[in-house]
């Protein structure tokens, strides 16, 4: 069963910290998000991610106090040029950063280091076929956390190699 937005606000946004990830390019679901956030007023940390960088900005406007995060993927690359994300989220004014995990490396983590970002990987439904050996990877680089398909396996594994 598919949960709704205000499903989730309302069950969670006064237990966890959420990140929503908004899906259109279109900034109109913006409001409507902004609605639900009003409606609910959820006590806990939220992000609001998005690989398009137009309703990010848009939100930034009508609600500064928001945190949003720059989601990166292979073709946002070919777009923008290899570190097009460090310009992304400067104009956002944002240090939270969502790149798909297999884009993590060391420039990239330098680069995010130095202009003081949070590195938050994220990895596609598919893309777990060997996840301690992901894990690991992206531990060893230094990210700050994960968007993960697997969060119960990730905590397990977290316990044991930590």
């Amino acid at each position: 069963e598919l949960l709704s937005l205000d499903d989730v606000l309302r069950d969670f946004g006064n237990r966890v910290e959420l990140n929503l990830e908004v899906k259109p390019k279109s900034i109109s679901i913006i409001d409507v998000m902004l609605e639900k956030l009003d409606q609910y007023k959820p006590s806990k940390r939220m992000i609001v991610s998005c690989f398009y960088i137009e309703p990010l900005v848009y939100l930034r406007s009508v609600r500064p106090s928001l945190d949003v995060a720059f989601l990166w993927h292979k073709k946002t690359a070919l777009l923008t040029g290899r570190h097009g994300y460090l310009k992304a989220l400067k104009r956002l004014n944002s240090s939270i950063f969502h790149p798909h995990c297999l884009q993590v490396d060391e420039d990239m983590m330098a680069r995010c280091r130095e202009a003081g970002v949070e590195v938050y990987p994220w990895v596609s439904m598919a893309g777990e076929q060997n996840p301690e050996e992901l894990w690991a990877k992206l531990d060893r680089l230094g990210v700050h956390g994960l968007c993960t398909n697997l969060p119960g396996q990730l905590t397990n594994w977290l316990k044991r190699n930590k």
